[in-house]
């Protein structure tokens, strides 16, 4: 190889090193996954934003609601679960995706009121996290 087609390959290595630098990490980029079960009224704990979430249920009777996070436990959605200044409450409709954004230090919480058994799926990307008024629902 000549020398200008070394030059050339080393420079392309460089730029695009350092280009590669700022990119987010593979772990900052992965999803992560759950299922939640409640039986009877409860409050669960689902997930810790920054984060979209995509959450499903077949069942009706939860809520999705969010609380500034402390210890990441169910006892953080217990303590907030009535308290006035926790944003409103997302319905979760049986059969429908529901898709929201939760911000960094705030934990979404599951919330049930009916007497049988209730399953959440949900799986969460990595975002910039809005409040829950930029929530919105889609059909599955």
């Amino acid at each position: 190889m000549r020398a200008g087609g070394w030059v050339r390959c080393v420079g392309i290595s460089l730029t695009l090193g350092c280009a590669g630098s700022e990119l987010p990490s593979r772990s900052e980029t992965a999803s992560r996954r759950g299922v939640v079960v409640a039986s009877g009224p409860s409050v669960k704990a689902v997930t810790v934003g920054p984060a979209t979430i995509h959450a499903f249920s077949a069942d009706k009777g939860g809520g999705l609601y969010f609380v500034p996070f402390n210890t990441g436990t169910d006892a953080d959605c217990a303590a907030n679960a009535n308290d006035a200044t926790a944003p409103s409450r997302a319905i979760i409709e049986a059969d429908r995706r529901l898709v929201f954004s939760v911000t960094e230090g705030d934990l979404a919480c599951l919330a049930t009121e009916g007497r049988g058994r209730f399953e959440l799926l949900w799986h969460t990307y990595p975002g910039p996290g809005m409040r829950a008024a930029a929530m919105a629902q889609t059909k599955r």
